[in-house]
């Protein structure tokens, strides 16, 4: 969108550069990030395994956030969980 066609004014008019952009990507793709602090039991991330499988619309409302070098900054589990689930 050009700003002459841009309908929001000053400092709002370049709110578009900081918001995410969304793009549906091959899981497999994706890598885990080694850093993330996180951990689940078992028992949990079969639950969470089982609840991507099923609702996996919560992966548009809740997506995976990536650098820029592919590797999962935000949603390490729901990563492992998709690719355990098959996606």
């Amino acid at each position: 969108m050009s700003k002459k066609d841009n309908p929001l004014k000053g400092a709002a008019a370049d709110l578009e550069k900081f918001l995410p952009k969304i793009e549906l990507v091959d899981p497999s793709t994706i890598q885990e990030n080694p850093a993330n602090p996180r951990t689940l039991t078992a028992k949990a991330f079969n639950e969470l395994v089982k609840s991507v499988d099923t609702f996996f619309q919560m992966l548009l409302l809740r997506p995976i956030i990536v650098d820029d070098d592919n590797i999962a900054i935000g949603g390490n589990k729901r990563l492992l969980a998709a690719k355990k689930a098959g996606f």
